[in-house]
């Protein structure tokens, strides 16, 4: 088994207690675990509420948020975020099927897709995209609610 010195405590250890790095010759860091976690540590007190505070900010822009959806958008449904927007001003803002308004909901309307085909059909908000989920998409299991609901 290697062995490799730290040079920050000056100990010699088995490779196995330092983190692999692919950028250097042997393979692995030359801190050991044990001072290098010290090190990430104290680092992390110090600037912890720096860092946070910045997040926070970076996360609340504008640009960030539209450019993280429309990634999210073209991932999942193979939309854009201007196709959203635009089926968004198709329902005038509201769900597809209870008709409420965005402004009434926490939530951003869902997409709601065909889980067979991937085709979009429309924007939904989290109940009646519940609601068709719970029921599988399947048309029958839809009609037996409706019989239910009439007595």
């Amino acid at each position: 088994m290697e062995n490799k010195r730290c040079p920050k405590c000056k100990q010699i250890k088995s490779i196995d207690e330092f983190y692999k790095n692919s950028r250097r010759k042997d393979g692995h860091g030359s801190w050991c675990k044990l001072c290098k976690n010290k090190q990430a540590d104290k680092y992390n007190k110090i600037y912890r509420n720096e860092r946070n505070t910045w997040l926070k900010e970076y996360r609340k822009r504008p640009e960030r948020l539209k450019q993280s959806l429309n990634y999210y958008l073209k991932r999942k449904y193979g939309i854009t975020f201007d196709e959203y927007d635009k089926l968004l001003k198709q329902q005038n803002n509201c769900c597809i099927i209870c008709g409420k308004h965005q402004i009434e909901l926490k939530n951003r309307l869902s997409v709601d897709h065909n889980h067979k085909t991937g085709d979009v059909r429309g924007l939904l908000c989290v109940s009646c995209n519940s609601l068709i989920g719970n029921a599988k998409e399947n048309i029958q299991i839809l009609k037996n609610a409706i019989e239910y609901l009439k007595g």
